[in-house]
């Protein structure tokens, strides 16, 4: 087989993934061109990202479909100009071993291994991870419980390290090729770059009193807007992607009580820190009443009377 490089993007969340995955789904004939696959096998069908494959890769199986059903339809589509396999999911990160991953690479005999993975600084990953978390779950937390994951960073190194050659970048946009993910990817990943292409924030983050709304639902077990609605809400609209306050004495006992960044920084050098004084305080009552009337008028099918808005609520939420 011609396959001579397997190139896993595992994430982080939160981390331009998104971004990643569009370029690469719609630049398959550009990257074709130079001789990378990335296939759609083991990706759902907006053939986006490899979030199939990445949940199979928990038990080796997913319904009736399987790792290894995945990597015999990926041979199918190797051509014999290929010579490089682009794999992408974020929930790669998520896995407590690599055995199926292993097992798909060893599909592709002599083919080399390389892991690309960015990363943000501590703080910085557990507010936008808790603004995703809110987006996308049911379930109601603060932001103080959500810190208590400390997302150990050893053990994560560690594994992926064994599995092939481990390349990680700070998300942040002062070190990044271009200040933009897509470039500084395409040079990690040795492939030649498209003269011209946009970036396109393809996932926000949750924030101002849309982010507060959200918590108050999920506080009174209510509905609210679902996720695709949310996001296209915050792409057009600037001040519900607003971050919200955080002093920087919380964050740098965050940082403390975790050696995420330690651990990093040892491999990538100076942490790139963040500060979040100047964050909006919610619920921002100057704003509130405008920012409900806003969604009744545009969203009628989201009735706010079930989700107990009370703006005494939220104080001790973040």
């Amino acid at each position: 087989m011609s396959i001579r490089r397997i190139i896993f993007h595992i994430g982080r969340h939160k981390s331009g993934t998104s971004s990643l995955q569009h370029f690469f789904a719609t630049h398959r004939e550009f990257l074709d061109a130079q001789g990378v696959l990335y296939p759609l096998a083991g990706t759902r069908k907006n053939g986006l990202a490899h979030h199939e494959l990445s949940h199979m890769c928990h038990t080796g199986k997913k319904g009736d479909q399987t790792v290894a059903m995945v990597a015999e339809a990926m041979t199918k589509e190797v051509q014999s100009h290929h010579h490089t396999i682009l794999l992408s999911s974020e929930e790669f990160q998520n896995l407590s071993s690599t055995r199926w991953v292993k097992f798909l690479t060893e599909q592709f005999p002599g083919a080399s291994v390389e892991v690309i993975c960015y990363v943000r600084e501590f703080a910085d990953y557990m507010v936008s991870s808790f603004r995703q978390a809110v987006q996308n779950q049911p379930k109601f937390q603060t932001f103080t419980t959500f810190c208590k994951n400390r997302y150990p960073a050893k053990g994560f190194i560690r594994r992926w390290r064994k599995l092939g050659d481990l390349k990680l970048g700070w998300f942040h946009p002062n070190l990044l090729k271009n200040r933009d993910i897509i470039s500084d990817f395409l040079d990690k990943a040795d492939i030649t770059a498209p003269d011209r292409f946009t970036v396109v924030q393809r996932n926000p983050s949750l924030g101002g009193n849309l982010l507060w709304m959200k918590m108050a639902a999920n506080h009174a077990n209510a509905m609210f807007l679902p996720y695709g609605d949310m996001t296209r809400l915050m792409m057009k609209q600037d001040r519900f992607v607003r971050p919200f306050y955080f002093s920087d004495d919380r964050a740098n006992a965050l940082r403390y009580k975790s050696s995420y960044n330690k651990a990093f920084g040892k491999i990538l050098g100076p942490v790139p820190f963040k500060s979040w004084q100047d964050g909006q305080r919610l619920p921002d009552l100057d704003t509130l009443d405008k920012d409900m009337t806003f969604i009744k008028e545009n969203f009628p099918y989201c009735d706010l009377s079930k989700m107990g808005l009370n703006p005494a609520f939220g104080k001790d939420w973040f």
